[in-house]
């Protein structure tokens, strides 16, 4: 019966290892997942801010020329 016990309690080991393992990996890929979304708002952003800039420029412009 102990020797029962035991290989219950090394079966159970593993799988708590495995899971483990297993959850490591998935908050790795969720890190990067994460870090590349937030990549992609920060660029998004960045060339929303540009177009606005460059429209605002367009405007000055056309207003100088129009006076």
């Amino acid at each position: 019966m102990l020797i029962g016990i035991r290989k219950a309690a090394i079966e159970f080991e593993r799988a708590i290892k495995r899971i483990s393992n297993e959850l490591n990996v998935f908050d790795k890929v969720t890190s990067i997942g994460r870090k590349s979304s937030s990549l992609v708002i920060s660029g998004i952003s960045f060339l929303f801010y540009a177009f606005l800039s460059i429209s605002k420029r367009k405007n000055r412009t056309h207003m100088g020329i129009k006076k």
